[in-house]
């Protein structure tokens, strides 16, 4: 039996299959996610409850990600929340673009549990978040 911090995730993704895909991989490995299609319903669902993560595709259909980055640290609710950028295209300086965006984490398509895994756990264990068990 070994211990995880327990983070809420929002999934910004305008894909239905990878919006899905993420979701259900997240919720397995004992995370609580919600999901939306794109900026303005990120920032609407931030607004309403911030959560501890936000994992966003860069290229949204309304506003790109990194507009939505810019947009979410304007909150007052957001301040505490760790923005993590996927992206499915990559131009050469596309993780450099997003990390001095405001993003703190950057994940290029397609992406592993083992990569979400890893970038979760060390976002919980900088959080100090409340700790759960698993089996």
């Amino acid at each position: 039996m070994h211990s995880k911090i327990a983070l809420r995730v929002l999934i910004v993704e305008p894909n239905d299959d990878f919006r899905y895909v993420f979701a259900l991989l997240l919720e397995l490995m004992g995370y609580m996610v919600e999901t939306v299609g794109n900026a303005a319903e990120a920032i609407n669902r931030v607004k309403k409850s911030a959560p501890d993560v936000v994992l966003t595709e860069l290229n949204l259909r309304d506003v790109e990600g990194l507009d939505l980055a810019s947009q979410l640290r304007l909150l007052p609710s957001a301040k505490d929340i760790t923005l993590v950028a996927t992206a499915s295209y990559i131009h050469p300086n596309i993780e450099a673009i997003a990390l001095k965006g405001g993003f703190e984490y950057f994940l290029a398509k397609p992406i592993t549990g083992e990569q979400i895994a890893n970038v979760l756990q060390l976002i919980g264990n900088r959080k100090g978040g409340k700790k759960i068990w698993l089996h």
